[in-house]
């Protein structure tokens, strides 16, 4: 069984987190007729998954820079 490294498990996470914008896109333009705070909420968690991955490649570089 291969290793688990900060490496490894972003880029599951990465497969993960675009099918879970690709469905809150889908969401969005389901409600784009009906409820603009519904649509507003959906881009406000797509900017958040945006978050995620900027943490998870700031982890894997100071990993591979040798500070953790």
């Amino acid at each position: 069984m291969a290793e688990w490294t900060k490496k490894r498990a972003r880029q599951g996470s990465v497969r993960r987190l675009d099918k879970i914008e690709k469905s809150l896109q889908e969401l969005s333009y389901n409600w784009g007729d009906l409820d603009q705070y519904v649509v507003d909420l959906v881009d406000e968690t797509i900017w958040k998954s945006n978050e995620i991955r900027e943490g998870m490649d700031d982890s894997v570089d100071l990993e591979s820079e040798g500070f953790e």
